[in-house]
């Protein structure tokens, strides 16, 4: 957040005001229907916010990866919103939590060859860390 001249595009709430004060960025926020839960906007105004923009690097959080199943989240309008996001995306980071890695979830987001990086955390299943590689992921644990 303090790289100058940085700009950020994202549909989460809770970035957006954590970022919103800050002068040294260039902050766009898409519009859509507000999850409470984790605090995204999605559906078709956040999609179409998001067809204007073209983006270096793309962080997603996600609710399983594995070299079989793909990138996946728990809602279906939540994988929509994300794989419209990947369409404008150069680099995709996927993040998520140890647990996460080697489940699949409901609603599929994209192959994990779309995949650049994933970042996770030492709790991450090792064979299955080995296969994410093995198609051509980055692993960084955190």
């Amino acid at each position: 957040a303090d790289r100058p001249g940085l700009t950020i595009v994202t549909n989460a709430l809770n970035i957006a005001s954590e970022l919103a004060l800050r002068r040294n960025l260039k902050l766009f926020v898409t519009g859509g229907i507000a999850r409470a839960e984790s605090y995204e906007l999605l559906g078709p105004l956040a999609e179409a916010a998001l067809r204007g923009f073209n983006l270096d690097v793309v962080f997603i959080g996600v609710n399983g990866i594995s070299a079989r199943g793909g990138v996946t989240t728990h809602e279906e309008d939540d994988a929509h919103t994300v794989t419209a996001l990947l369409g404008h995306a150069q680099t995709v980071i996927a993040v998520t939590e140890g647990a996460k890695v080697g489940k699949v979830t409901f609603a599929r987001i994209c192959d994990i060859e779309r995949v650049d990086e994933l970042v996770t955390d030492g709790e991450a299943d090792e064979a299955e860390l080995a296969a994410i590689e093995a198609a051509g992921v980055r692993v960084t644990l955190v």
